[in-house]
């Protein structure tokens, strides 16, 4: 019985885990995105 809510609570907190990456993955993207934005406005920047 301990065993099993063990496993419970250890399934919980993998999903929790998962569910908070999952929720932070759009800003990881658009944090991503505008660093790679910069990088193309400095190479831009320097053909000028």
């Amino acid at each position: 019985m301990y065993q099993l809510k063990l496993y419970q609570r250890e399934k919980e907190n993998r999903t929790a885990l998962f569910f908070s990456i999952f929720e932070l993955l759009p800003h990881l993207i658009l944090i991503l995105s505008f660093a790679s934005l910069q990088d193309a406005l400095v190479v831009a920047a320097d053909d000028l």
